[in-house]
């Protein structure tokens, strides 16, 4: 049997498509492989057929298909319009099913032809990265401070086009060097962001040294941060509308309890995404495609969704939460919440996906504080 995600019985996991591992940036912390490597449209569509066929096996009716990579924008406008009548081809025969395109950018490549395929096919909206003071993220050979007034320049072009820009900010060493109050002020205020997201450094086996410098002993900082982050953001930016991920989410979650969490602390994170590298590996997510093929599923053309999601890979990972429930979580009160958090951390930092994520004192923090517990 596949399971469906948690929160509804009418959706399959997101597929994460990765078209390309090309990038024209080089940020310092990124888990991806130093490659230029591009999918066929071979693998597109039959990637695309096979999603459509999991559709079908478990009688969804939505879908959501987010564009990762590398860089889309690396590639042609023209390849991607291709690439996406590859899904509206596969998906054709069952029209029941609703499926959403989601484009992740780094916006340097932006010109006209994509603001009109975001417009046509990405629903107007691109998630997009900004890093605040921003250190790790730059092109080739040039300044962290040439990136930023590059991706501010392109910025507020979409924002002119009236298209919606999400940012995600990661969270650096350099970041626990400003206040939770400066840190919003600069994305809210400064930047005009209204959708902003917090996330967390991933290791990667293709670079030494901790992400965005952030080294384990310090995590106790970043707990404090994020728990102050949240407490400025519910004072001053909750009422005006101003999104913040997870923070949102997770009070979306104390009043309905169905109400999906961030991959990273779902029960099974295995029916919350499933990823298509560029040569049709497929695993849980981007992470685990880019950084540690060998430890995912198998290949799409191998056997399709269908018959991956339910294979001993698949089923080892699913079976990572029971373990830890009665193992090192056990007891701990904001379980229900996070079960024992991100394998694919886990397996980077401790050597194994049955270790509990080594983020999991700032969990404990921002959990806390979001449900009033104090000691």
């Amino acid at each position: 049997m596949i399971e469906l995600r948690p929160a509804s019985t009418h959706r399959v996991p997101i597929l994460v498509l990765i078209p390309t591992e090309h990038c024209n940036l080089a940020c310092d912390y990124c888990f991806g492989p130093p490659s230029r490597r591009v999918m066929d449209m071979a693998t597109v569509a039959h990637t695309a057929r096979e999603y459509a066929e999991l559709c079908r096996v478990t009688g969804s009716a939505r879908a959501t298909v987010c564009w990762q990579g590398g860089e889309v924008m690396t590639l042609h406008p023209e390849w991607v319009r291709d690439a996406l009548d590859c899904f509206k081809e596969a998906f054709a025969p069952y029209p029941q099913c609703t499926v959403r395109h989601q484009l992740q950018t780094n916006l340097i490549a932006l010109e006209p032809a994509w603001i009109g395929l975001i417009r046509d096919s990405f629903d107007g909206s691109v998630g997009t990265s900004l890093d605040y003071p921003n250190t790790s993220r730059r092109l080739p050979g040039q300044s962290a401070s040439d990136f930023e007034a590059l991706w501010l320049a392109r910025y507020r072009e979409l924002v002119a086009a009236d298209v919606t820009v999400a940012v995600i900010a990661i969270v650096g060493d350099s970041t626990l060097a400003v206040t939770p109050d400066r840190f919003l002020a600069h994305y809210y205020e400064t930047l005009g962001v209204t959708q902003l997201q917090v996330n967390l450094p991933f290791p990667s086996r293709h670079r030494s040294g901790p992400p965005a410098g952030l080294r384990p002993d310090r995590f106790n900082d970043v707990a404090t941060f994020m728990a102050g982050l949240y407490r400025e953001w519910k004072e001053r930016y909750r009422h005006r509308f101003y999104g913040l991920m997870p923070f949102d989410l997770l009070e979306q979650r104390l009043h309905v309890p169905q109400k999906a969490l961030p991959c990273a602390w779902e029960t099974d994170c295995t029916t919350e995404i499933v990823s298509v590298g560029v040569d049709g590996t497929v695993g849980t997510c981007d992470c685990w495609v880019l950084s540690y093929p060998d430890a995912c599923y198998g290949n799409v053309g191998d056997g399709g969704f269908v018959g991956l999601l339910q294979g001993s890979r698949r089923r080892q990972l699913s079976a990572r939460s029971t373990g830890l429930a009665t193992g090192v979580c056990q007891g701990c009160r904001h379980w229900s919440w996070c079960h024992g958090g991100c394998p694919m951390r886990a397996l980077a930092w401790r050597g194994s996906a049955e270790a509990q994520d080594p983020y999991c004192c700032v969990y404990q923090a921002v959990f806390d504080e979001l449900r009033g517990i104090t000691d």
